[in-house]
């Protein structure tokens, strides 16, 4: 299993020539641990659940976005991508792709992940006039997914540490007016979003206790959630319930 290292996580072993980790945003002057430690999640975390089946784990994810509205069949295959590219819809801003920290893909369902940790949205000049980072991601996923069905998560550390990315994530999943409104170049109606929705990664930490727990899975998903789950520990990061 590849993973990325931290300075508190150094017994793993850090897979260098995946091709994701060319698409790895720069951090920030001033920012450079906290990032490191924000990326060493995203990646250990998804590259972990990419191992373990998607029928088991993917209807949890759902349920903590309480976003379990949908008829979703049993995915059969799926794909993750970190820091993916996305293009946009809308005219204006086309040639500006937005980034998306985990692309979730399956043959019905995309899933779209924001991640944070001890940080919140930045939301730019406010004089300009252009959809909020949230804005951005769910027309870009949702463009992208197509007949597909189409979720938004926002993951952070606690919702005190990200109040103005949760504030709008809970307003967006509201109404869909809201976000026909912001989007008004979407004529489609958005109507393959069928969820948004936030969690911890102690919420995560949950599912992932769940993968090393569950008798329906073989020894190498439980072993590999089980590793990832013990990491989190050492992070101080704990099963929610």
């Amino acid at each position: 299993m590849s993973v990325l290292t931290t300075e508190c996580a150094s017994e793993f072993i850090l897979l260098d020539h995946h091709p994701d980790l060319s698409r790895r945003p720069e951090a920030s002057p001033g920012l450079v641990e906290a990032e490191d430690r924000r990326a060493a999640l995203t990646w250990n975390v998804f590259r972990t659940l990419e191992l373990v089946a998607p029928t088991f784990w993917l209807r949890r994810f759902r349920a903590r976005l309480d976003a379990l509205t949908s008829l979703e069949s049993g995915a059969r295959s799926l794909s993750i991508r970190l820091w993916a590219d996305l293009p946009t819809p809308a005219g204006r801003w086309r040639q500006e792709p937005v980034c998306v920290d985990a692309l979730v893909e399956t043959e019905t369902a995309v899933y779209g992940v924001m991640t944070f940790d001890g940080a919140d949205l930045v939301l730019g000049d406010s004089t300009f006039a252009r959809p909020d980072a949230i804005l951005r991601v769910v027309d870009a996923v949702s463009w992208y997914a197509g007949a597909r069905d189409c979720y938004i998560a926002l993951i952070t550390s606690d919702w005190s540490d990200t109040p103005m990315g949760s504030a709008l994530i809970e307003r967006y999943r509201g109404s869909k007016d809201v976000l026909l409104r912001r989007l008004p170049h979407r004529r489609d109606g958005l109507m393959n979003v069928r969820g948004i929705g936030r969690m911890t990664w102690r919420d995560v930490a949950s599912i992932l206790r769940d993968c090393a727990e569950s008798n329906s899975l073989n020894e190498l998903e439980r072993l590999a959630a089980g590793r990832t789950g013990d990491w989190l520990d050492s992070l101080g990061i704990y099963p929610a319930d």
